[in-house]
């Protein structure tokens, strides 16, 4: 999932990332009930 352009993407109830989105640009992505944990989400 890293390198990836993700636009309207639904990432609900995902378990467990650690850092699986390394460098992906993502837009307007729901992300409800995952555990975010250890994740750093950087705005351009």
């Amino acid at each position: 999932m890293s390198r990836g352009n993700w636009v309207d993407a639904d990432f609900s109830g995902l378990k467990e990332l650690h850092g699986k989105f390394s460098s992906s640009n993502m837009q307007r992505c729901k992300f409800i009930s995952s555990d975010l944990t250890g994740i750093t989400l950087l705005t351009p």
